[in-house]
């Protein structure tokens, strides 16, 4: 059962789909696709992590490839900021630097992480344990 994170009367999870056994058996991937699709559900998540956002002061977003590629840039656009795209390892064809959590690789390149926002927490694979000490904001949990 997913909980809501914010106060929007949009309920987000009836735009996200259960795909069984994707990307291998047993595992049950949540896909966007339905919330990108649909402009009022994908305006409404966008406003929502304006919402959570709007009142720090950022200079740049910061989004992990993929869904971050999405939501990221339209967040700087609406804060009026700009956007870092942030790689997986081996996706880029000169020097890079590498680091286990984007908080850290960003703050090893001087930046200051004032708040990290999802789109889908999803607590049972303990991710959340490697942004310990940063706020975590996000639309849905499982």
């Amino acid at each position: 059962m997913a909980k809501r994170m914010n106060q929007k009367a949009m309920d987000f999870n009836a735009y996200i789909r259960n795909v069984k056994d994707f990307p291998k058996s047993g595992i049950v991937f949540k896909d966007i696709t339905p919330l990108l699709k649909d402009k009022e559900a994908m305006t409404a998540a966008v406003d929502t992590l304006y919402g959570f956002a709007r009142t720090d002061k950022i200079d740049k977003v910061v989004g992990v490839d993929s869904r971050g590629f999405i939501f990221a840039p339209l967040l700087a656009y609406k804060l009026g900021v700009g956007f870092v795209p942030v790689r997986k390892k081996g996706k880029l064809p000169s020097a890079t630097l590498s680091e286990e959590a984007v908080c850290k690789l960003a703050e090893k390149l001087g930046g200051e992480i004032v708040q990290c926002n999802l789109i889908i927490h999803l607590s049972f694979l303990k991710g959340a344990e490697k942004l310990i000490g940063y706020p975590v904001k996000a639309l849905l949990e499982y």
